[in-house]
């Protein structure tokens, strides 16, 4: 009778220890993470402890600035979203539920440019705008598009072929931070 709670208790301990993945995070990892999130909370006009929140609440960072975009758009607030986000719903579902044009998560460039990693989505929407359908990478790389361009104060379209659009948005932004003049 005693074996079962001394294995539950060894079990628990064996969880808590970090995984050697997680044990891998450098501090140059955190203190890119560090600055992206203090970034996203400015852009976006809220806490610090509020984007961590949220953070958990959908289990990404980077999903967070689509949380506070479509949320923004739509009228909810992010927790509704992350909510629904975390019960397994597509960012593009989403903004669809509450009235958010896929559409306008593109970000206008001008003539034929096209992000790396967003061609598809261009090309979709210069065909048929309306009838766009959105990838969930690709609904997090437009809104990311257009928060970086703003936080670093430059257009969308100087951004757009000086990086690959699909994912590493935390060291993203320190590596504009460092090229842009």
């Amino acid at each position: 009778m005693t074996v079962f709670p001394r294995i539950a208790v060894v079990a628990v301990g064996l969880a808590a220890l970090p995984s050697p993945m997680h044990a891998q995070v450098t501090s140059s990892d955190a203190s890119a993470r560090q600055a992206y999130m203090e970034a996203v909370a400015r852009h976006y006009h809220v806490s610090l402890a509020e984007i961590d929140v949220l953070s958990d609440l959908v289990g990404n960072a980077e999903d967070v600035p689509v949380l506070l975009f479509i949320a923004s758009r739509a009228g909810v607030t992010p927790d509704v979203l992350g909510t629904l986000r975390r019960r397994g719903a597509g960012w593009d579902a989403l903004a669809r539920r509450f009235q958010v044009d896929p559409s306008s998560l593109v970000v206008p460039l001008g003539g034929d440019m096209a992000p790396r990693g967003l061609e598809r989505v261009y090309l979709a929407y210069r065909r048929d705008a309306r009838g766009l359908v959105l990838e969930d990478e690709e609904v997090v790389a437009l809104v990311h598009l257009r928060m970086l361009a703003a936080i670093l104060e430059t257009s969308p379209a100087a951004l757009a072929g000086r990086a690959s659009w699909s994912g590493g948005y935390t060291g993203l932004l320190r590596t504009l931070r460092q090229d842009l003049p």
